[in-house]
């Protein structure tokens, strides 16, 4: 996968906001009728410590989410293994 991003680097773009939206798919699934949307940011790193190109993505996400009436709703911890729910 290195060799396309490193050909293509608008991938990258795409592929963060792929991340973004299996958060929000994740959300959304827990919890239908209130439409729960969370906060996700996420960075993009081309280069790992040696400098070597090493493209990965790093996501920092709200601890709760906003229901469909805009009401706060705290949230458990997501689990690292997210695309084992899904």
């Amino acid at each position: 996968m290195r060799e396309v991003f490193f050909k293509d680097r608008n991938r990258l773009t795409a592929l963060s906001k792929q991340v973004a939206q299996v958060f929000q798919f994740y959300f959304k699934r827990k919890s239908k009728k209130r439409d729960l949307k969370v906060g996700v940011i996420t960075v993009i790193h081309t280069f790992g410590r040696d400098l070597k190109f090493n493209p990965h993505i790093h996501a920092l996400v709200t601890e709760g989410t906003l229901d469909n009436k805009n009401e706060w709703v705290p949230s458990q911890e997501v689990r690292l293994s997210i695309l084992e729910d899904i």
